[in-house]
């Protein structure tokens, strides 16, 4: 027993160290760069890919990847829960934008903005004053948050039953017919349930049935997140499983963010290894080119298509005060321009949004709403465990609209969670 938690501890100390951290960014950024060469812009480049590397991207792109480089590991100071935050955004956002800007052609408004957004973030002059407030027992949090899934549920169950198309596992085509589908069967109801339901109340209620190793709710939890992905098939809810299992491990965020980088290079090399000796490209076309760098193409295209041509939220909350020019709104408009099809919906996340309805001062008011988030949820000090939950309001905002992900995707809703229902750190024993 001694020589088992003498071992985890060693590899937790192991993990923590900056300087792993230093040399696993690294091997990120190399490996990302080379896969944009030999794999995405090789094969996806009918997508809109391109190969436009000149001396002038390469210099200022490499002075990018130095300021991210600076924002992550420069300041001793930041908070734990903020440091690994920055390592997400870092991975998620900053580093494929820039590696973009170098070898494709990308506005200079992706890395720019992107890594204003760390800066800020990292900056220990805008941190929040420690915020306190009552939460509720495990008992009390296990029954509200059971009872409002199940409740939640039911309206999904009336109108779709109980699929039995397991091959959405497969990850196939099969995935986007079910998607459609669900889609055209959707009410007004599961549409704006999906988001909160999958994103965050399933995930808060896996977290903390294995925090309180309560298995009879974990169970309930992860048959609930599989019934909504046979429902409707995105991908990002199965993978939300492991992930927010994942980061229930380790106490100290710098683990965490050790564990996170060497999983995530360890995956990013284990799929070119697959596509070399058999062919299957299905992990490295999710995650590389999905994950990672078709993000920063959407957010290019709306760069050009709405310069000098800001919608001012008329297509969302002021739609009643203002007129939206286009026929479609502008996920389904820009999937027309990449796409020529209008089916395709292409959503941007929070710096193109930002831009789309207010030029670059909406950008900015995004970014900073963005930090003050994250600055608001650093106080708090919520239990390192439910760290799950922030990576994937994290993805949610690289790949969604602000309004959107706060209204529709549950980001208000996890204001409130986090700050009023789940443990903090000092109930770590």
């Amino acid at each position: 027993m001694n020589v088992s938690a003498s071992l985890k501890d060693k590899i937790t100390v192991w993990l923590s160290e900056k300087r792993l951290h230093h040399w696993l960014v690294a091997l990120f950024c190399i490996v990302l760069s080379v896969e944009y060469f030999s794999f995405v812009y090789s094969n996806y480049s009918y997508m809109g890919f391109r190969l436009d590397a000149n001396p002038v991207t390469i210099i200022v792109g490499l002075l990018f990847l130095v300021i991210i480089y600076i924002s992550l590991f420069g300041n001793r100071k930041v908070s734990s829960f903020l440091y690994l935050t920055a390592i997400c955004f870092g991975v998620i956002l900053c580093i494929p934008s820039t590696i973009m800007y170098i070898f494709g052609g990308v506005s200079i408004l992706c890395p720019l903005y992107s890594s204003l957004l760390l800066i800020l973030l990292t900056c220990d002059q805008l941190n929040i004053p420690a915020f306190t407030a009552n939460h509720a027992s495990y008992r009390w949090q296990a029954l509200t948050l059971a009872c409002i899934v199940i409740i939640l549920t039911i309206p999904f169950v009336i109108n779709y039953g109980f699929p039995t198309n397991f091959k959405v596992f497969s990850l196939g085509s099969e995935v986007y017919d079910v998607r459609l589908a669900a889609n055209r069967n959707a009410t007004l109801l599961t549409s704006y349930l999906f988001g909160p339901l999958s994103k965050i109340l399933l995930p808060t209620l896996l977290i903390t049935a294995i925090l309180h190793k309560d298995f009879k709710i974990t169970a309930l939890a992860v048959l609930a997140m599989l019934y909504l992905f046979l429902v409707n098939p995105h991908k990002t809810l199965l993978f939300s499983i492991p992930v927010t299992i994942a980061f229930v491990f380790f106490k100290q965020h710098e683990a965490k963010a050790g564990a996170f980088l060497l999983l995530l290079d360890f995956t990013l090399i284990l799929s070119v290894i697959m596509r070399l000796t058999i062919n299957s490209i299905l992990i490295e076309s999710i995650l590389i080119r999905r994950g990672f760098f078709l993000p920063v193409l959407i957010s290019d295209n709306y760069f050009m298509f709405f310069n000098n041509n800001p919608m001012m939220l008329s297509h969302s909350i002021l739609s009643g005060l203002l007129k939206y020019p286009y026929a479609w709104d502008p996920s389904h408009l820009m999937g027309f321009m990449m796409h020529e099809t209008s089916a395709t919906s292409c959503n941007t996340g929070i710096i193109a949004d930002g831009f789309m309805n207010f030029g670059h001062l909406g950008v900015l008011l995004w970014i900073f709403t963005t930090v003050f988030l994250f600055k608001y949820i650093d106080s708090i000090g919520i239990h390192h465990a439910y760290f799950g939950l922030v990576f994937i309001f994290i993805f949610t905002l690289a790949n969604s609209a602000l309004l959107t992900s706060m209204l529709t995707h549950g980001g208000i809703l996890l204001i409130l969670i986090l700050t009023f229902l789940v443990d903090r750190n000092k109930d770590d024993g």
